[in-house]
């Protein structure tokens, strides 16, 4: 499995869903770094969310309401599995009700 072509594969299938949310975009860093890196974006009116997948299956998972202090989670991908259920949590994040994600307001 070649995890950011999984990745980029399941951003692409999901755009129009995504966007639905807000505004979305989908890059991987350039090679030539020690780690390929895929970045998901999601910008919201009131909140935002970004989900980085370096290709050596470590990830970072940061998500926040406006104006309040962003949770920033470290997950290591090690399996389809793990990676599908990141996948699913981002996009359960962005549908979700995100008063009551324990996001803290400052």
């Amino acid at each position: 499995m070649n995890i950011l072509d999984e990745f980029a594969r399941w951003a692409e299938k999901n755009r129009e869903r995504l966007e639905r949310m807000g505004i979305v975009k989908f890059t991987v860093e350039p090679p030539g770094r020690n780690k390929t890196c895929g970045i998901l974006s999601l910008e919201a009116a009131d909140f935002s969310m970004e989900l980085l997948l370096w290709d050596s299956g470590e990830a970072e998972f940061n998500r926040g309401v406006t104006g309040g202090v962003p949770v920033l989670e470290h997950v290591d991908v090690d399996s389809p599995q793990s990676l599908s259920a990141l996948l699913s949590r981002f996009l359960e994040t962005g549908l979700g009700d995100h008063s009551d994600l324990g996001w803290t307001q400052a």
